[in-house]
């Protein structure tokens, strides 16, 4: 088998979720490649991986006639726009990857917050038609991976294809000492479940957590924020 990811930006964390793919598909036996519009400086925490690196192409062309299948990640411009011109054009099957609700993120978590947004831009005469067409066309397919079950909420039927990671040795497990200090390091958003995340800690006696996020992100008591 052998599949071509179309991915929006190789410098951006997207290039995380292409990683956990990757390690998927070499688990699988499956030749893979990975299609940015520029892949000279892919994203810093993967930047040693040069087995995965080497699959980097900005050669969309090339990548979607040698592949039996395509896989957006992301219904986003830049990724499932290629994608589907490419799959129109060399007669080849396009799937979607989605590992985040990004796009609500961006224009509401709901039908009436979305609507409201969209009247927003309009207003300003910055519709987000391209974008709506891409998350419409996602919505309807019937090739959908997604991350999580969570994102089921939005894209029913889809098949989930949770992160994966590199084996790792046999590390030591944590002991007990004065205190447990954990970290959130991402972005601060909703979807994320730091409110979870803040209940489980506070059920703890001696555990501290720390997120990071900017000077306006709700900090509980007990936290420490430290600026991204």
């Amino acid at each position: 088998m052998r599949v071509a990811f179309f991915v929006f930006a190789a410098e951006k964390n997207t290039l995380g979720r292409a990683y956990s793919l990757w390690l998927t598909a070499e688990e699988l036996g499956w030749d893979t490649r990975f299609v940015a519009p520029s892949i000279e400086s892919p994203w810093a925490p993967l930047a040693g991986e040069h087995d995965f690196i080497a699959t980097l192409t900005d050669d969309a062309d090339e990548a979607a006639e040698w592949a039996d299948a395509l896989v957006a990640l992301k219904p986003w411009p830049g990724s499932l726009d290629v994608a589907l011109r490419m799959g129109k054009r060399y007669r080849k099957p396009v799937a979607v990857d989605v590992d985040d609700p990004d796009w609500e993120a961006v224009y509401g978590m709901s039908r009436k917050r979305q609507l409201l947004k969209v009247a927003q831009r309009t207003g300003r005469r910055d519709l987000p038609i391209h974008d709506y067409l891409l998350r419409l066309r996602t919505a309807r397919s019937d090739h959908v991976l997604v991350s999580n079950p969570a994102l089921h909420r939005w894209y029913h039927g889809a098949t989930v294809v949770p992160h994966v990671r590199p084996r790792r040795e046999d590390i030591r497990p944590h002991t007990r000492s004065e205190g447990v200090e954990v970290a959130f390091v991402g972005t601060v958003t909703p979807h994320k479940g730091i409110d979870v995340l803040r209940a489980a800690v506070a059920r703890v006696d001696g555990m501290r957590l720390t997120v990071t996020g900017d000077d306006s992100t709700f900090v509980a008591a007990g936290e420490c924020l430290i600026d991204k």
